[in-house]
């Protein structure tokens, strides 16, 4: 039987040295392992399970000593023949490729689905660990790809204003660009003549659309201030993602 655990330079007790401490099954459990971000948690319990599937391909790996009952240490000899099962209901869980029958992931399956909010209502609970939950929402929206979609509609907006802030440093050109290379693939150049130019002038494209969506963003930038343009350039991330999906 186990009794103490050390991964990472931290001891993990599983049971006192007691004649009365027994199991009634030969089994070990280690039930709640608690502490704050980035104290090691997700490293110890992959270093542990990498001393019973040494060979299998884990990402987070550190030393492991586990010890018996009477403080020995069980060499992979012994520990060859004991089985693992792996439990944990979090959302965000380090990925074990393990292959093999004496491991046993009986962790529900990933849906996406984020319950880190469940933390709150447990709030009271886990304080007493010494633990308060801080949940923060977040939402990564790439400003850039908006800018550059948002010209790439203005360009195809034949009824927008010539004079319009959108259509400013340049980004017409675009279009005469574009009639290039489509008159380059009707022409009677060989293949390769037509690769080479077609990829100069997209690489003159590209050039001037970064430009202009530098321009638009520091535009509504000065104009707006951060977290309008923030909100603003999400929402459009948003229903340009959900379009494409439908």
């Amino acid at each position: 039987m186990i009794s103490e655990i050390t991964t990472n330079g931290t001891k993990i007790k599983l049971r006192n040295n007691s004649a009365n401490d027994i199991n009634i099954y030969d089994m070990d459990s280690l039930s709640l392992l608690i502490g704050i971000n980035g104290s090691g948690k997700t490293k110890s319990l992959c270093s542990i399970i990498n001393y019973f599937f040494p060979k299998n391909n884990m990402q987070l790996t550190g030393d492991c000593t586990i010890l018996n009952s009477s403080g020995e240490r069980i060499d992979h000899t012994e520990i060859r023949n004991w089985g693992v099962i792996y439990f944990t209901p979090l959302p965000f869980r380090p990925k074990l490729n393990i292959r093999d029958s004496r491991f046993i992931n009986a962790s529900p399956s990933l849906n996406g689905k984020n319950t880190v909010f469940d933390l709150i209502e447990y709030k009271d609970l886990i304080s007493d660990f010494d633990i308060y939950p801080k949940v923060v929402a977040m939402k990564m929206t790439n400003i850039s790809k908006v800018a550059r979609l948002i010209l790439n509609i203005a360009l195809n907006n034949k009824d927008l204003n010539q004079n319009s802030i959108l259509l400013n440093h340049g980004l017409l050109d675009i279009l005469s660009l574009r009639a290039k290379i489509d008159d380059n693939i009707d022409n009677d150049d060989s293949d390769t003549i037509k690769y080479s130019t077609n990829k100069n002038i997209q690489a003159e494209i590209d050039s001037i659309m970064q430009r202009c969506s530098a321009h638009l963003i520091d535009e509504i930038l000065h104009r707006a201030g951060e977290e309008k343009l923030f909100s603003i350039f999400s929402i459009i991330d948003w229903a340009s993602t959900k379009k494409q999906v439908q």
